[in-house]
């Protein structure tokens, strides 16, 4: 049997909203550390429902022990977590050979982020308003969460009264 050499991990998990926190999320990068290189995809790292809308965030992050050592590629951006795709800004964190090699296949791509979108994405990512506009984020869902479940349960019970 051949050696696994990556692996893609998406969390929380699109579209089941299913998240993996630590110390299962740990676990995982255990398993992969020195093993295969550890992908994670981290768009949707501002919808935590676990958290009671705090602003907390799941992230791979907190198990780094050394990001040039670590196989962790973290990817992240604007585009889901900040509900901005228009201005297609995402990052990748990992160890320096991963970005060096990542940067040189990018230049050889057309097109990309203009230079405001870059400058304006800058200011977004301080840590307070990213806290905030989390906050926000979860209490919207929530609300519509709700909602949705409502209108099912209601739904239901409307289906049920009617077959009687």
């Amino acid at each position: 049997m051949g050696r696994i050499a990556n692996v893609v991990y998406s969390n929380p998990r699109n579209p089941t909203g299913r998240v993996v926190k630590n110390p299962e999320l740990a676990e995982i990068q255990d398993l992969c550390r020195e093993r295969a290189t550890l992908v994670m995809d981290e768009f949707y790292g501002g919808y935590n429902y676990t958290s009671n809308c705090d602003g907390t965030t799941i992230s791979a992050a907190a198990n780094v022990e050394d990001v040039n050592e670590d196989d962790v590629l973290l990817i992240d951006g604007l585009t889901k977590r900040f509900r901005l795709p228009g201005w297609r800004i995402a990052w990748i964190v990992g160890p320096k050979e991963f970005i060096k090699a990542i940067g040189s296949c990018g230049s050889y791509l057309d097109g990309g982020a203009n230079v405001p979108f870059q400058e304006a994405a800058i200011s977004m990512l301080e840590p307070d308003k990213v806290i905030t506009e989390m906050k926000a984020l979860q209490k919207h869902f929530m609300v519509l969460l709700r909602r949705l479940r409502s209108d099912v349960l209601t739904n239901r019970a409307n289906r049920q009264s009617e077959t009687m």
